[in-house]
């Protein structure tokens, strides 16, 4: 598809774009042009007056299928593990789908899970319009037994050697080496959770022979060897509490499963608590996580992926937008999505997401009831069963 997006600014890490309009065909960047300039050919035109155009966000790191008891989760009414024992694949879907969908609608585009049943949730993401990307887990929570026949499927499935479009989550060292091994034979990336800090991984020559990514930022252990090796970080600002900026870890950012599941609160709350200044908070959610995925986005270069997130600053309270301080602008009033497009093609447009509905959120909130139901039936039952004990 051959579209333009106009716009009173572009912002990226760059810097700032007047008065222009974004060209983009089959699925690519194609250039800017001056907004009155007239472009030929054109099937879609999207943007206008008082819009600002900006690079989509990436997610490096959340869960999806947990998506519905996020609050129940976070305040400890519910657990996690109890809740994923009573889902079924089809379950997974739907969570990951209004996941998805809320996703979509606060300008993310890529987006790292970490869920049983990945392969009913990357076609979640997938439905949505996303980008898909799977971590399979080892020894976490959310992880299965067999986990090495699972990361052999999907990634044949879903990925190729050199790409990241599959990874490996480790949470234990205890299987270190075999995960290792696999990473290196698939030659993609390895996540590490925030509990378990990486001198196992340095003291076995492992920490250069395979990309890292490291979950937490300021509370992990391991600073220095992060920093020495420069190894990738994404943190949670909203769950961090750092004692000194991390912009010198030139970190990306994860959604996890934060109650309030917006990379746009979380840049706001990276700055205020200062750990990041704003335009570094804006590149963390762009360039920083492209990077991780090495997907080619973040920017508005010609040839660049076509991910792209508009807003409308026209009214309060996203109103105004200063050209002085468009990152501040962007952080703290970028609230209001109109169109969001991945791979070239419009996702989101009007604020409304165009690939789910409404009939798919009813049967996906039907079923969040259902395992709710299922998850207190199983616990009142170990309950039972330990009184009669």
């Amino acid at each position: 598809m051959r579209l333009t997006i106009a716009a009173d600014a572009l912002v990226s890490v760059r810097g700032v774009i007047r008065d222009s309009r974004l060209l983009i065909d089959s699925g690519k960047l194609n250039g800017v042009v001056r907004r009155n300039e007239e472009v030929e050919d054109v099937e879609l035109e999207l943007g206008g007056s008082g819009r600002v155009a900006t690079p989509s966000f990436v997610s490096v790191h959340s869960f999806l299928t947990l998506y519905p008891f996020r609050f129940s989760v976070f305040n400890g009414l519910k657990n996690a593990t109890e809740l994923f024992s009573v889902m079924t694949s089809t379950d997974a879907y739907y969570f990951a789908l209004l996941a998805s969908y809320h996703l979509a609608r606060t300008g993310v585009s890529s987006v790292v899970f970490s869920d049983p049943y990945p392969d009913a949730v990357a076609r979640a993401v997938q439905e949505v319009g996303l980008r898909p990307y799977i971590a399979v887990g080892v020894g976490c929570p959310e992880s299965r037994s067999d986990w090495k026949n699972e990361f052999s499927v999907l990634f044949q499935r879903w990925s190729a050697k050199g790409r990241r479009d599959v990874m490996l989550k480790l949470c234990t060292d205890e299987e270190l080496d075999e995960v290792f091994a696999v990473a290196r034979e698939a030659n993609t990336l390895l996540v590490v959770d925030r509990t378990l800090p990486l001198h196992e991984l340095e003291t076995k020559g492992y920490i250069r022979e395979v990309p890292i990514l490291a979950l937490g930022g300021g509370t992990r252990s391991d600073a220095s060897l992060i920093k020495k090796y420069g190894i990738h970080v994404a943190f949670t600002p909203s769950f961090e509490v750092s004692k000194f900026p991390l912009s010198q870890y030139d970190p990306a950012v994860s959604l996890d499963l934060t109650p309030k599941y917006d990379i746009r609160h979380e840049m706001s709350v990276a700055v205020l608590r200062l750990m990041l200044k704003p335009d570094e908070a804006f590149k963390a959610s762009t360039v920083n996580g492209c990077e991780v995925l090495q997907l080619d986005c973040g920017t508005f270069e010609r040839g660049a992926e076509a991910d792209v997130a508009v807003f409308d600053f026209r009214e309060p309270p996203s109103y105004p937008f200063e050209l002085a301080s468009p990152y501040e602008s962007l952080v703290f009033s970028g609230y209001s999505l109109e169109t969001l497009v991945v791979k070239g093609e419009p996702v989101v447009d009007g604020g409304v997401p165009l690939n789910v509905g409404l009939a798919q959120v009813e049967e996906a909130t039907g079923r969040v009831q259902e395992v709710d139901k299922r998850a207190g039936q199983k616990v009142r039952n170990v309950a039972t069963n330990r009184d009669l004990e």
